[in-house]
C-alpha cells in the first residue's frame, strides 16, 4: 500500500487532482439535493403565491376603478344624512309637542307644515296656561334647530288663542297681539 501511495504522487498533475474533483462534485451534488433543492422548491412556491397575489390585486384594483370616487361617496353620505335629519326632526318635534300638550291644559287646534322646513301651531286656553305652554315651547331642546318667526295672541270667545309659526330657517323673533303691535 505504501508503494501505491507513493506511486500516486508521481503521477501527472491532472491524475492527482481527479479525487479532489470527484470529492468537490460529490459535495456539490449532495449540497444541491440536500440544501438547494429545498430552497428551489420554496422559491417556486413563493413565486406562484406572489403571482396569485398580483392577480388578486389587479382584479381588486379593476373592481375599485368601477366604484365612484371617495369625494362622491362623501357627498352622497352627506345628502343621506340631511335626508335622515330632515325626516327625523319632525318626529322628534311632534313627540316633544305631544309631551308638552299632555302636561298642559291648552288645547291644540292646528298643527300643520307651512313649507318643507316650517310649521304652524295654534293652541287655545286661558292666559296663564298659554303663556306657560309658549314658555316651555321656547325652551325645548330643539330650539337651536327651530326659529320662531311669529307668535300671535288673540282672544276668541273668552279664551286666548296663540298662533305660532316656526321653521328650521333662521328668522327674526316677533310677538304680535290682536292689533298687530309688536
Amino acid at each position: 500500500m505504501s508503494e501505491s501511495l507513493h506511486a500516486f504522487w508521481y503521477r501527472p498533475f491532472w491524475q492527482q487532482t481527479i479525487p479532489i474533483w470527484l470529492f468537490i462534485s460529490l459535495f456539490l451534488f449532495a449540497g444541491y439535493f440536500l440544501y438547494w433543492k429545498e430552497n428551489e422548491i420554496l422559491r417556486l412556491e413563493l413565486e406562484s403565491e406572489n403571482n396569485s397575489l398580483i392577480e388578486k390585486i389587479t382584479k381588486e384594483t379593476r373592481q375599485l376603478q368601477h366604484f365612484p370616487p371617495l369625494h362622491l361617496l362623501e357627498q352622497q353620505a352627506d345628502v343621506l344624512k340631511q335626508i335622515v335629519d330632515a325626516k327625523g326632526e319632525p318626529l322628534e318635534l311632534l313627540s316633544q309637542l305631544n309631551t308638552l300638550l299632555n302636561h298642559s291644559t291648552v288645547i291644540l287646534n292646528q298643527l300643520q307644515p307651512t313649507s318643507s322646513h316650517g310649521y304652524f301651531l295654534e293652541v287655545q286656553g286661558d292666559f296663564i296656561s298659554v303663556y306657560r305652554f309658549i314658555e316651555q315651547l321656547l325652551t325645548l331642546p330643539n330650539t337651536q334647530r327651530y326659529r320662531y318667526s311669529d307668535i300671535k295672541l288673540t282672544s276668541k270667545q273668552g279664551a286666548i288663542l296663540a298662533s305660532v309659526t316656526f321653521s328650521s330657517i333662521n328668522h327674526t323673533f316677533t310677538i304680535k297681539d290682536d292689533n298687530s303691535n309688536e
